[in-house]
């Protein structure tokens, strides 16, 4: 549907949009099988063994994030004999078309929960900044993907909350601070 552009036929901006309007699905649902669909057309050992069922939806899901038509086979294999859990290990912290580890699995990571209660308005400029940063990526991206892009873009030398908050607000992104010594009165 989105390869073919089938979605703007119903008014719809992308199948994402489509899926989640008409068919009730979330964003995130809907993102994952785009991206997942879009993965299937490029590595046919896989989607073949999805379509048999050897291959679970999660841990289809789950591998085709790293998985080329060069690694094709090796992930399918790791796919087809590790358990879910394991495969998310074998996949941690692996680039895509990078091969898999040699029987070695990532160390679980620590995961925290961050909460934040906000409007309807910045909810929905949340989840449209997902959907800019998933479409500049051509991936699916969750709320910590977004998470991680704005504490590297805050983290950034270049930037400052003044220096944004005078873009915003027009004013001058600068100011200059003169010290003036009491004792020889030089600036």
């Amino acid at each position: 549907m989105q390869a073919r552009g089938v979605h703007q036929e119903t008014g719809h901006s992308s199948a994402v949009h489509y899926a989640a309007a008409r068919e009730g699905l979330s964003r995130r649902e809907a993102r994952d099988l785009v991206a997942v669909g879009a993965a299937l057309d490029e590595l046919p050992a896989i989607d073949a063994a999805f379509r048999d069922g050897r291959l679970l939806w999660t841990k289809l899901r789950t591998h085709v994030r790293v998985a080329t038509l060069e690694t094709e086979a090796e992930w399918l294999e790791k796919a087809l004999t590790m358990t879910c859990a394991e495969l998310e290990r074998a996949v941690a912290g692996v680039k895509k078309g990078d091969r898999p580890r040699d029987g070695r699995l990532a160390i679980p990571k620590a995961r925290y929960t961050i909460t934040a209660r906000v409007d309807g308005a910045l909810y929905a400029e949340w989840e449209r900044a997902k959907e800019k940063l998933a479409a500049e990526a051509w991936e699916t991206l969750g709320d910590a993907d977004l998470l991680t892009q704005f504490a590297r873009f805050v983290l950034a030398d270049e930037f400052s909350f003044a220096g944004a908050e005078a873009r915003l607000s027009g004013r001058p992104a600068a100011r200059v601070v003169v010290h003036r010594c009491e004792g020889c009165q030089a600036s």
